[in-house]
């Protein structure tokens, strides 16, 4: 549960519509657009790392193994 930002009662999470004042609630607004932005940049920087680690190594790996079979 959750509070509508306009007339502040609780509504469900996946509620689209508030069923007490009518707001659009699938509108972001600057904080709720801010907050997604900052959780997509934590995101990436946890992912990122990650992610060119593990094509390094695999890139690694399969040149390492093409180069024992070259004569």
């Amino acid at each position: 549960m959750y509070t509508c930002r306009e007339c502040d009662n609780e509504i469900n999470e996946g509620t689209e519509i508030c069923p007490h004042c009518g707001a659009d609630l699938t509108i972001l607004t600057e904080e709720g657009l801010a907050a997604r932005q900052t959780a997509l940049r934590k995101t990436l920087v946890r992912w990122v790392p990650l992610l060119l680690v593990l094509i390094g190594a695999l890139g690694f790996f399969i040149w390492y193994f093409v180069n024992l079979r070259v004569p």
